[in-house]
């Protein structure tokens, strides 16, 4: 709600876990909007993804792109670099309790494989031009594999068709 404040590891959860749009507006808003989206777009080239562009900072806009090269390379620097981030998107449900910057928030995870033991993390998007999109990194075979899904129908469906698919290797 207006006027509510985060920590940034709180804002995390939202953005993170259920997906939040209006997290990750408020986040734009730290800054100008602008030099926000110049720290996305810096970012983005510096862990290796050069096809990425942000026109906005949820991702919801039909003029962001990205291509399964850059989805790879996120999941190496997540899985090489950042396990905290992997850790925030391993969450099932998460409580910020009530404090005196905010109120109560139940945060739900969007990901169908959260509950997996084999999970090692992972986040969905969707939007009418791109469909359902997924970046899933599980652990198969005692491998850390990266399955990527993008104009998808139907995600899950598709995940778990990779996955039958990665087992057979």
């Amino acid at each position: 709600s207006e006027g509510e404040i985060f920590t940034i590891e709180e804002a995390l959860y939202p953005l993170l876990v259920s997906s939040s749009n209006v997290m990750a507006e408020a986040l734009a808003t730290t800054s100008s909007r602008s030099h926000f989206m110049d720290l996305m777009s810096s970012y983005a080239w510096e862990i290796g993804m050069p096809a990425t562009y942000f026109a906005d900072p949820s991702g919801i806009s039909p003029q962001n792109m990205s291509s399964a090269n850059d989805f790879f390379a996120l999941a190496k620097y997540l899985y090489k670099l950042r396990p905290d981030i992997l850790a925030i998107t391993r969450t099932p449900k998460y409580t910020l309790a009530t404090t005196t910057e905010h109120s109560y928030h139940e945060i739900i995870s969007t990901h169908p494989f959260v509950n997996e033991p084999n999970f090692i993390g992972g986040k969905t998007g969707r939007t009418p031009q791109a469909k359902d999109t997924m970046l899933t990194i599980l652990n198969i075979e005692e491998q850390p594999v990266a399955i990527i899904v993008l104009g998808s129908l139907d995600r899950n469906k598709d995940t778990l068709y990779l996955v039958n698919e990665a087992k057979k290797l």
